[in-house]
């Protein structure tokens, strides 16, 4: 009997570059190995399809595919997947405005290197997002680098300071026992706020009244209304407490009304906030009494001439700091 011997030839062993991702217009090298001939495809971006190692220069992802026969004629195959990098894009924050000494953050986007200019005006020219102190115009300039791809460009943008008002604060007094309110005035500005609110008129205007019962320090911020910029200025209003207001009591009057002494009346020389009046013939009997400022009695009673002699007057004030209480005697002389 016959006898056929039947032998297998191994395939190809291929060992072939490993997928990777490449720059824009740079060009890959490809390479594979196991076999006498190479067959590569697709052939459009190869600088030669038919060799072991062509150069590959891609316009967008792709994949290469080889074929690889052996010296007996065998064929394996096998793939290299060709990735294109995005392309760098580069920018930088448009111009800006701000208020005066208004910090504004710069923002440059793209890289993994930067570069800004001027480097005084910035917190950190080596970053991507730096402030600017906002003292003055200026224009920026920042270099970006992209080290992967080894791509950079240069970009500019601005800032422009805007004046912030020059607030003027005032007050017309201090808080004292005799003086329950100040006049507070600010110019310079639009529109005003009022901090704190204490005791105040009102807290968005420019002038309002203060009406404190202890020391405040007021702080205003006045807003510019065509750059709408805002800064402020502080006053204190000071509590200064005092003694007892001071009055003149006359001691005797005579209503025969010949125009001099008709009246008995109260006068006082500092701010009070109520007065309380009350006047006692010697039976006890309540011939006067007024809480309105600078009342005066006549020296009537129901109608009729009290009774010239000795009278009892009390009287009740009040100021911002006590109520005080007086007591005395009134001659009436007819």
């Amino acid at each position: 009997a016959d006898t056929v011997v039947i032998s297998a030839n191994p395939l190809p062993v291929i060992t072939r570059t490993a997928d990777t991702t490449i720059c824009q217009n740079i060009p890959a090298q490809l390479w594979a190995t196991g076999g006498v001939t190479y067959a590569w495809t697709p052939i459009a971006s190869l600088s030669n399809a038919a060799i072991a190692n062509p150069i590959a220069s891609p316009v967008s992802n792709t994949i290469y595919h080889v074929t690889v026969t052996s010296v007996n004629n065998c064929i394996a195959q096998d793939s290299v997947s060709i990735s294109i990098r995005p392309a760098a894009v580069f920018a930088v924050s448009p111009p800006d405005t701000t208020c005066f000494n208004t910090a504004v953050e710069l923002l440059a986007s793209g890289g993994d290197t930067y570069l800004w200019s001027p480097s005084a005006l910035v917190t950190n020219p080596n970053i991507a997002n730096p402030s600017s102190a906002g003292n003055a115009d200026a224009a920026f300039t920042v270099f970006i680098k992209e080290s992967t791809c080894n791509t950079s460009t240069t970009l500019t943008t601005s800032l422009k300071v805007l004046p912030v008002p020059v607030i003027g604060i005032s007050k017309s007094n201090d808080i004292t026992c005799s003086l329950g309110s100040a006049q507070l005035v600010a110019t310079g500005a639009g529109a005003y706020t009022w901090l704190p609110a204490t005791a105040l008129s009102n807290s968005t205007i420019a002038n309002p009244v203060a009406s404190p019962t202890v020391t405040i320090l007021y702080v205003v911020s006045g807003t510019d209304p065509v750059t709408n910029c805002t800064t402020s200025s502080s006053i204190t209003v000071f509590f200064k407490k005092e003694g007892e207001p001071k009055f003149f009591i006359p001691s005797a009057f005579s209503p025969n009304g010949d125009g001099k002494n008709d009246c008995f009346k109260v006068s006082h020389f500092n701010y009070l906030k109520s007065v309380d009046i009350t006047i006692y013939n010697r039976f006890g009997n309540m011939v006067f009494h007024s809480t309105t400022d600078n009342d005066c009695w006549d020296g009537m009673y129901k109608g009729n001439p009290a009774t010239p002699g000795n009278y009892v007057y009390y009287i009740k004030t009040e100021n911002n700091c006590a109520i005080f209480y007086k007591k005395g005697n009134l001659l009436l002389i007819r």
